[in-house]
């Protein structure tokens, strides 16, 4: 379960945040999560807990906010929808695609006093 360890590094960045910021207490913590990251959303939040425990972010609330997995085309130009990496294009079935959103793993803001 990766998402432990995903959580242990999120402590860190957190921790360094406060530090650098003065804060006491971190409320909230806002995540990006794409859907290409293999990212259990239920697993994120427990190992969330686990690995907040006795830090500045104990009690913090742990927003996830997904985003689409996006392909677009080489060949083509179609930008789609895409649940996995592999996927062809929908237009002309090529193979030959560039991922241009889903990969995303980035705390992209915290509440904090």
């Amino acid at each position: 379960m990766h998402e432990i360890s995903l959580c242990q590094n999120m402590r860190h960045i957190l921790d360094e945040a406060a530090q650098e910021n003065d804060l006491t207490v971190i409320s909230k913590v806002h995540l990006l999560v794409g859907d290409l990251t293999c990212v259990e959303t239920s697993a994120l939040e427990f190992a969330f807990s686990v690995c907040m425990k006795e830090s500045i972010a104990q009690e913090a609330e742990l927003h996830i906010i997904p985003v689409e997995g996006k392909a677009l085309c080489n060949q083509c130009g179609n930008s789609f929808a895409s649940k996995h990496f592999f996927t062809p294009c929908p237009r002309c079935e090529s193979n030959e695609i560039q991922i241009i959103s889903g990969e995303e793993l980035t705390i992209q803001s915290v509440e904090a006093h």
